[in-house]
């Protein structure tokens, strides 16, 4: 199939799917709240990103940071593009994950185009992911958090991989940009980003000439290093950089995962939960997925061994995960799981199907279904962390010019309250307000928020300081905002409505 006629398919697939979802869920997309929890984190590293000071990824609950920072400045600079439509942040970031996944599935299928022989292969490889997003949750199409804006990134990266083995130099770009960006938002993915990669390079080297795939090396050294350049930053800068955090997350339990519990994790992301026996299901997906004749497409052989490759580095690396196995270590595992199914299904029929006219009829059929299931059923939910709760909180405050407002968080009668606390910092941040929290909370926002900083940068402009306690004694809200000026009287602010 030459290259228009994947152009013209997979414009005709994907707006066949966003248009209706968009349509569909315009309401949950285009939302006017302030954000709590996870989400205000992020948001407030978007607005750092702003100003080109945000060095590090998302924080976790382990004590460090994702590695870098390029989600964030993708969603700064979407801020930037959007200005004039005057809609809220959180608006805006979702409408840049709604992009940034449209996008990453566009240039997915449009490599699995050009590797193929039917025009209906990359419409089988979509309706799967589809599928698996709409047994999750629809919303995870513009959701920002994480561990889901990676996922439909996750899969351009391995195909991408895959088309560079392949000898194709054109999956090099997109191989170098989503690898940077999901390494940089999930540091779980290290368990098969650089195995592909290096894998990648060590057979295009045998199909490329010296003088070519040497040029290719050095224009990719210097491209990794640009988008590098903030947590190279702060490995340089930081007293303890964000690197050895990591290390020292990693060995707090040495003794890890059994092979049994590992295994189990992973069988979550590929055998249906209605399925009895998940290892017979996955040893026999994998089964027929190398038992099936591939005729001369070395595309599809180098994309079985990348898959089956991300799947036995990622048992080895489940192994080596202190703690509990959250699902959303593994998330990117979706897109994965399914590349699998859509490689299962793809494959008989591009080695048996000859008769063009078939083809064509199923693919209208199965853009069809996808187009009127989008539009009746892909409804997602509201996200439960935005409202306006934290923006009314600040509102009563009446934030005062030359002020200082420290953030101090009770969890003794709630471990949630650092999550309206976030969203309480994140609406001063935006209405330009001094805040600060001490040392034990300040990751949760950023290192540069502690009060230390805070007060030796602002010296000359701070002449008092107030504290804001965030605790959990009004029930309505989950809150309770106590206001109290530092050395003078307590005035109690009340979070709920007059």
């Amino acid at each position: 199939m030459n290259r228009l006629q994947g152009i013209l398919a997979l414009s005709l697939l994907l707006f066949g799917f966003a248009i209706p979802y968009a349509y569909q869920n315009a309401d949950r997309i285009i939302k006017d709240c302030v954000e709590d929890g996870d989400y205000a984190a992020n948001s407030l590293s978007v607005e750092e990103a702003k100003d080109f000071r945000q060095l590090l990824g998302p924080y976790s609950r382990f004590g460090f940071h994702h590695p870098g920072p390029l989600i964030f400045y993708f969603r700064a600079a979407t801020e930037k593009a959007l200005a004039s439509f005057e809609l809220s942040p959180y608006s805006v970031h979702n409408i840049s994950q709604f992009i940034l996944n449209v996008l990453s599935v566009f240039l997915m299928l449009l490599l699995l185009s050009w590797h193929s022989r039917s025009v209906l292969t990359p419409v089988v490889f979509f309706v799967f992911l589809w599928a698996i997003f709409q047994n999750i949750d629809p919303s995870l199409w513009f959701d920002t958090w994480g561990p889901y804006a990676v996922i439909c990134s996750s899969a351009l990266y391995v195909v991408s991989c895959a088309a560079l083995m392949r000898g194709r130099s054109v999956g090099l770009i997109p191989l170098i940009l989503t690898g940077s960006l999901i390494l940089q938002t999930q540091v779980s993915t290290v368990a098969i980003v650089p195995l592909l990669a290096v894998m990648s390079f060590l057979f295009y080297t045998k199909k490329a000439g010296a003088r070519r795939w040497k040029y290719l090396l050095w224009l990719s050294g210097v491209f990794l290093l640009v988008l590098w350049i903030p947590p190279l930053l702060d490995l340089i800068s930081a007293e303890k950089n964000n690197i050895s955090r990591l290390y020292s997350a990693s060995q707090r339990n040495s003794e890890g995962q059994s092979f049994l519990s590992a295994l189990n994790y992973l069988l979550s992301f590929y055998v249906p939960g209605v399925v009895k026996n998940k290892v017979m299901w996955f040893l026999g997906l994998f089964v027929f997925l190398w038992a099936i004749p591939l005729s001369s497409n070395k595309f599809y052989f180098h994309l079985r061994t990348l898959l089956t490759v991300c799947v036995l580095s990622s048992l080895v690396y489940a192994l080596r995960i202190p703690g509990d196995l959250h699902p959303y270590l593994f998330s990117y595992h979706y897109a994965i799981s399914s590349l699998c199914y859509g490689l299962l299904f793809v494959l008989p029929f591009e080695h048996f199907v000859r008769h063009r006219l078939s083809e064509l009829f199923l693919t209208l059929l199965l853009l069809l279904f996808l187009s009127l299931s989008t539009g009746m059923y892909s409804r997602a939910h509201y996200n439960a962390q935005c409202s306006q709760i934290s923006a009314d909180i600040v509102h009563r405050i009446e934030p005062e010019p030359s002020t200082l407002y420290r953030i101090d968080i009770d969890v003794t009668t709630d471990e949630k309250a650092w999550a309206r606390a976030l969203g309480i910092g994140l609406e001063l941040e935006r209405k330009g307000v001094l805040f600060c929290l001490n040392r034990k909370w300040s990751r949760l926002f950023n290192e540069a928020k502690r009060c230390r900083e805070v007060r030796e940068a602002n010296d000359t402009q701070i002449s008092r300081e107030k504290i804001i306690l965030v605790d959990s004694r009004d029930r309505e809200n989950g809150v309770k905002i106590i206001e109290t000026e530092a050395q003078s009287s307590t005035t109690e602010v009340s979070t709920q409505k007059p």
